[in-house]
């Protein structure tokens, strides 16, 4: 029991200091960067999706991977917020604004969104990686623990069922 209670804590410390991360980026961006398009984004739809995937792997005890995931989710803003700024800046020097109309007014809208999802995706990638190759853990998961304390108590209150017959 001491065992599985002391799992529980690393699994909390490992989960709130990776949430920490998207939490401060979340608060960031909802305080102060409402009027950067990829900050905007981000922080409207709460960042879901790379906060229930890191939740995912700290559960399964690839901590390296949520935490590759967090940078890689930072990272992924700025350089999506970079790229767009600059991919967007080239388009207005090559086309005058009466230009872009129909086709060429995509070339506008913003993709920084998509860069953010891809460099999180590359993060994630290393950081399995880097799980698997350089940051081995022996250590049981906390779904291994929960998984191993239900088997054996299935197994001792079979074992009292079929002393009690």
């Amino acid at each position: 029991m001491n065992r599985i209670f002391s799992q529980i804590i690393k699994f909390l410390i490992k989960l709130i200091s990776i949430h920490l991360i998207f939490l401060s980026i979340h608060l960031i961006s909802k305080m102060y960067l409402q009027d950067v398009y990829i900050f905007e984004w981000t922080s409207r739809y709460d960042f879901i999706f790379p906060w229930l995937i890191a939740l995912i792997w700290v559960i399964f005890n690839k901590y390296t991977v949520a935490l590759s995931m967090a940078v890689g989710h930072i990272v992924g803003l700025f350089l999506g917020l970079y790229l767009d700024e600059r991919r967007i800046t080239d388009v207005l020097l090559h086309y005058d604004i009466s230009e872009l109309t129909g086709a060429k007014y995509e070339l506008l809208q913003s993709k920084a969104a998509y860069t953010w999802f891809y460099t999180v995706l590359i993060f994630m990638i290393i950081g399995i990686l880097l799980q698997k190759f350089i940051f081995k853990t022996n250590e049981p998961s906390l779904f291994d623990i929960i998984y191993e304390s239900i088997k054996k108590f299935y197994t001792n209150v079979k074992a009292m069922i079929s002393k009690r017959k």
